[in-house]
């Protein structure tokens, strides 16, 4: 084979590859180098998830909640994919607004997502590390 046609069959491979890769995960936005973790763009049926995982966590039925608002932190690593989101809680006597998030969320490689429970404000343990590193989110994690 001539070498420009090696080259053209090498880069076409890369580029399949490539997108395959992302394709599988979801328009990754940020590679993590040797952790193997990856930042994840969260797309509008992940926030819908999401949504309806943290509310079938909660045990009164006067509240109301929504979101995610704002900014949905979501990536894989190796053995599961991670999530933060910030939601709103309203009952009909009081506003709790967004406090104690953001909320947690973990899905293992095939399985279903699950609300790990808030943060408290702390995300320290909310992911593994290389991951929070990748979302800019480790100040205070030392």
């Amino acid at each position: 084979m001539a070498r420009h046609g090696r080259r053209a069959l090498l880069a076409g491979l890369l580029l399949a590859f490539s997108v395959a890769a992302i394709s599988s995960q979801g328009a990754s936005a940020s590679f993590g180098g040797s952790s193997g973790c990856v930042t994840l763009r969260a797309t509008p049926a992940l926030r819908s998830t999401l949504l309806r995982v943290h509310r079938a966590t909660l045990t009164r039925k006067d509240m109301k909640t929504s979101g995610p608002v704002g900014r949905v932190y979501y990536g894989r690593c190796p053995k599961a994919f991670y999530a933060l989101a910030v939601f709103t809680h309203k009952t009909p006597k009081v506003d709790f607004g967004v406090q104690d998030q953001p909320e947690r969320f973990r899905r293992s490689v095939g399985g279903p997502w699950q609300d790990r429970g808030d943060t408290g404000g702390s995300v320290c343990e909310a992911a593994p590390k290389a991951l929070l590193k990748l979302w800019n989110r480790v100040k205070g994690c030392d």
